[in-house]
């Protein structure tokens, strides 16, 4: 009677170990999803025009890396954005001073074209990229460590108005510091050059930028 059951408890426990065997071996091996091909929509035209001048504002573009965070991407669409703009208007302004220079006779020396665009670019990147207005944007899905991630394009616009206001501002430093220089000038040649580099700004800031 007890090799019966001994019999009956290892004939139990060799069942037991069958179907432990074969639930783990019948277990599904996870398998790696694959990222979804990218679904975007056709590209506006807008997004093909890096600036633009029309009805009293400059429109400018910018483009984002790939972000896994759509608000990532859509903040960094707006800081390609601004930077373009301040290296356009200060590109602008750099031109627009070495033509006043050459115009007025002035020596670079004197009067930078460089500095000068510089400091106007430091308002521009203070004041007026806060007062960027983002009119469109067009988003696109791309993968990024295995996943998709967001790309975005925005379109951002700014006053004319806005632009001189800042252009304006930095040349009123730029007269004022000419102006110590003609209160200090120790000769007369000094003293012509200063008057001189400060009529130019004068009629720089009349003129505008846009101008």
């Amino acid at each position: 009677m007890f090799n019966c059951k001994n019999n009956y408890v290892l004939k139990a426990l060799l069942l037991i170990s069958i179907l432990l065997v074969g639930c783990s071996e019948s277990k599904p091996v996870p398998t790696v999803k694959d990222v979804e091909a990218p679904k975007n929509k056709e590209r506006p035209n807008w997004i093909y025009n890096d600036v633009s001048d029309d009805d009293g504002q400059l429109s400018f573009v910018g483009l984002s890396n790939v972000h896994s965070s759509e608000k990532n991407a859509r903040n960094d669409a707006q800081r390609d954005a601004a930077n373009s703009v301040v290296q356009y208007l200060g590109t602008m302004a750099t031109v627009k001073f070495e033509d006043l220079i050459v115009s007025y006779g002035l020596s670079s020396k004197l009067v930078d074209p460089t500095s000068s665009s510089q400091e106007f670019q430091k308002l521009i990147a203070s004041n007026i990229t806060r007062r960027l207005k983002a009119k469109k944007w067009h988003m696109e899905r791309e993968e990024i460590k295995g996943e998709l991630g967001y790309k975005y394009f925005v379109l951002v616009v700014i006053p004319n108005s806005d632009i001189e206001d800042s252009f304006k501002k930095s040349l009123d430093k730029n007269i004022e510091e000419h102006q110590m220089e003609l209160e200090s000038a120790a000769t007369e040649k000094a003293k012509k050059q200063a008057e001189q580099a400060i009529e130019m700004f004068r009629k720089a800031r009349k003129e505008g930028l846009m101008n």
